[in-house]
């Protein structure tokens, strides 16, 4: 969370897994009846009028900020192995070899 607060742009605030539900800017606009992305000077000075009134002074910041207390674990399960590359097991097969023609010789 703190990621967010730092880098506002670069990093999404991090909701919990199935809080949100994302959808296509043509999913946003059908949901919310309008047929154009753009918005209205109206609405523009809506929002803005909004955002004064809820103005934060820069002592209050600490409270303002939005936290939530629920932690989530990610952990990558392993994938499953199917069979392994002739590759990954040619260090055996060199291994084998030397000792094979170490031991020839004494034989």
């Amino acid at each position: 969370q703190w990621m967010h607060h730092a880098y506002p742009r670069e990093c999404p605030f991090p909701h919990a897994a199935g809080a949100t539900n994302p959808m296509t800017p043509d999913e946003w606009m059908a949901s919310q009846g309008s047929d154009s992305a753009v918005a209205s000077r109206k609405e523009m000075q809506q929002h803005v009028a909004t955002g004064n009134a809820t103005y934060v002074a820069t002592e209050d910041v600490k409270e303002a900020l939005p936290w939530t207390t629920i932690e989530e674990l990610v952990v990558m399960a392993p994938s499953p192995r199917r069979g392994q590359p002739l590759w990954t097991s040619l260090p055996q097969v060199v291994l084998l070899a030397s000792f094979a023609c170490l031991v020839a010789p004494l034989a």
